[in-house]
């Protein structure tokens, strides 16, 4: 399946180009330059599209991004992290479709994407969409975390919760209840809780990683198989060694339950 990931769309109108990446913000004045369509120093604009987590500095910059445009040397569609007044009027004025609130890391320099501003999505026809799930098992006071086996592909030695691809034919509800069981043993209390999803870029494959993750009621205690060294029972703050954006997670899966009255 072709790696398809959702935004919210700004300006409409596609485009396709190869992509052209800045991690830290962009003040397009100084940084935009019209006069020759590169983003400072060198990195060509024309027919690209421009990926960056929001624009900085003053007003001045939206009529940067249209002077760019009526010269024909500006991007092609814009994404970005996040909305901001001077890329939006850019986009605008410049009729340069663009899509906000896009998780901008799973981005590389060159991608090959599809915008959809009106639909508000980014396509990467180059890469496939992988599904999987993540679990976290909660007591009511505790969560439950395992240590990755030094057997296993990625992570070695790292604490994370029950994880895995949801299978052909599953949903991703039916996956974490399945790897909840598998890795731990352990069938939930009541129901999942959906806590969102987070996107990855592999290193080592063309394909982007879809993660849902789910907080699952639980009691008793788990039992391990080879994945898994040893299991720990915490609280919210987790120990440092554990998976990228477990900690995370788990602070946003937490605020999710109710509150006590």
């Amino acid at each position: 399946m072709v790696a398809r990931i959702p935004g919210r769309g700004v300006r409409k109108g596609r485009a396709e180009g190869r992509a052209v990446v800045s991690r830290a913000p962009i003040s397009p004045l100084g940084e935009l330059d019209p006069s020759s369509g590169t983003l400072v120093p060198d990195r060509p604009l024309r027919g690209r599209i421009l990926v960056f987590p929001y624009s900085r500095g003053s007003t001045v910059g939206s009529y940067i991004i249209y002077r760019l445009a009526a010269r024909d040397l500006g991007p092609i569609a814009l994404v970005t992290a996040k909305p901001d007044p001077i890329t939006v009027v850019g986009a605008i004025i410049s009729e340069i479709p663009m899509v906000t609130d896009f998780p901008i890391e799973v981005v590389r320099e060159g991608d090959l994407l599809r915008v959809d501003g009106e639909a508000g999505f980014v396509e990467f026809p180059e890469l496939e969409l992988v599904e999987a799930v993540s679990v976290i098992p909660y007591d009511g006071t505790r969560i439950l975390i395992l240590r990755r086996s030094e057997k296993v592909e990625h992570n070695r030695g790292l604490w994370e919760v029950p994880s895995g691809r949801v299978e052909r034919g599953e949903g991703p509800e039916e996956a974490a209840l399945r790897e909840l069981e598998e890795e731990t043993g352990l069938v939930p209390e009541g129901p999942l809780t959906p806590c969102g999803t987070h996107y990855f870029r592999r290193e080592d494959a063309p394909l982007i990683g879809r993660v849902h993750y789910f907080l699952a009621p639980v009691k008793g205690e788990p039992r391990l198989g080879w994945e898994h060294v040893e299991y720990m029972w915490t609280g919210p703050e987790l120990p440092n060694d554990t998976v990228p954006r477990l900690r995370e997670i788990v602070r946003e899966c937490l605020e999710r339950l109710p509150r006590e009255p």
